[in-house]
């Protein structure tokens, strides 16, 4: 995946923890709980084509901390390795940054939290933003931010 600087995509943590998952191991994402709730090995290989098309993955520090949390759910052979592909994807993203104490500031903090509220301020930058979150992708398409639900992917 190249990444130039022309076409920016910031996914959110559930986004974030599929790519991470999926690239330690494709059938894993069947096999861990929080991706294995929501992802199947088919939804990695779809988000891999989208990401074909991105120079740029920016993310957020809330929305790292959150997927470096979620590998702890895995054996520690896997969240070793989950955990080194996270690496590898942080030394190649644009990580951005709003203080905390603008986004809660922000009146969607209380309806979405910390990490989503910060999203929804990062994207009024002029990003793409890929979630799986209902809650999230209202509120930023409310905001005329342009987001894509991976559900409506699938269809």
């Amino acid at each position: 995946m190249k990444r130039t600087g022309r076409k920016a995509i910031l996914l959110d943590a559930n986004m974030l923890l599929l790519m991470v998952i999926g690239s330690c191991d494709r059938g894993l994402v069947s096999r861990f709980g929080r991706t294995s709730q929501v992802f199947t090995p088919e939804d990695f290989d779809m988000l891999q084509a989208i990401l074909t098309d991105v120079d740029v993955i920016v993310a957020t520090p809330s929305i790292l901390t959150e997927v470096s949390n979620l590998c702890r759910g895995v054996g520690m052979r896997t969240r070793i390795e989950a955990r080194l592909a996270l690496a590898e994807v942080i030394r190649l993203t644009d990580e951005r940054h709003v203080p905390s104490k603008t986004v809660v500031e922000d009146p969607s903090f209380t309806r979405l939290g910390l990490s989503d509220a910060g999203i929804a301020l990062v994207a009024a930058k002029n990003l793409r933003v890929l979630t799986i979150d209902h809650a999230l992708h209202y509120e930023l398409a409310r905001r005329g931010i342009d987001v894509v639900n991976f559900n409506h992917l699938r269809l």
